[in-house]
């Protein structure tokens, strides 16, 4: 009898567990920090109108972070060793935002009245979404009430989040990991359009193709020319990045406009305590 009531409980606090990390919803601190996404939006807007590249950065992040284990904001931990996420090949280029450790705690939604009711996760959800938004791409609705992980895995990285190289099957192989669709995959890397990439990581694609093409077959030809433009190949090899959309102050193309958006930028990822 007593077994038969260790087990009800075991399975009552499972369920009550699952409830838990499973609860994303609308609205969700609609109670406990009514303000919290009018703040993030405020400091997005800020950031982007300053430096357009900000926006892609924060996209890049949340994509990152959701990709390792879920949306736990375990990108943002920082190990005095190296070892955590950001360290790692991958990540190594996340941009730092303005809601990093070493800022997070003079942001207005880090005030006392507001300390340890919004989790770093969700600021990043509504971060990204605010910045779709921002550059000319659709408004959706975010659920939160995602937890902050407390670890990280720097090992995993590696395996989990796409190369420079990779083809369009190993792209929809990684992401359908995720419960993506190649039209989500499609939204999340014209993500890369906005900003600065780094012009060693498409350079062989548009000199030389294979050591005997002069350009990527499938590429293009107008859109190869514009990439010969931005990075030339007597200086490419040379340069760290190059824009890919006007310098900071200047119109920025729309992003897409796909349903797809909604769904790549705000996955219903699990959480993690």
């Amino acid at each position: 009898m007593a077994a038969s009531i260790k087990l009800c409980l075991l399975v009552s606090c499972a369920l009550v567990l699952a409830t838990a990390c499973d609860g994303l919803q609308v609205g969700y601190y609609r109670k406990t920090c009514p303000r919290a996404e009018a703040l993030v939006r405020a400091e997005v807007k800020k950031a982007v109108r300053a430096n357009t590249g900000v926006g892609a950065g924060l996209i890049r992040m949340h994509f990152h972070d959701c990709s390792v284990r879920g949306c736990d904001a375990s990108v943002m931990l920082m190990a005095p060793n190296g070892g955590d996420e950001s360290h790692s090949g991958a990540d190594r280029h996340c941009r730092q935002t303005p809601w990093t450790p070493s800022t997070r705690p003079r942001r207005p939604w880090r005030a006392p009245r507001v300390r340890r009711k919004v989790s770093c996760a969700d600021i990043l959800a509504m971060a990204a979404r605010d910045v779709v938004s921002l550059l000319g791409g659709p408004n959706y609705a975010v659920e939160l009430g995602r937890l902050d992980g407390k670890s990280f895995n720097r090992a995993i990285v590696k395996h989990v989040l796409p190369g420079p190289g990779f083809n369009l099957d190993q792209l929809n192989s990684l992401f359908a990991q995720n419960g993506l669709t190649q039209t989500d995959m499609i939204a999340l890397s014209g993500c890369h359009t906005i900003g600065v990439t780094h012009c060693d990581k498409f350079i062989r694609r548009i000199y030389t193709f294979k050591q005997h093409l002069p350009w990527n077959p499938p590429m293009n030809l107008e859109y190869c020319g514009r990439c010969v433009g931005c990075a030339p190949s007597t200086t490419a090899r040379r340069r760290s990045r190059c824009w890919t959309r006007p310098r900071p102050g200047s119109s920025t193309t729309p992003t897409s406009t796909t349903s797809a958006t909604t769904r790549a930028c705000s996955p219903r990822t699990r959480t993690s305590s």
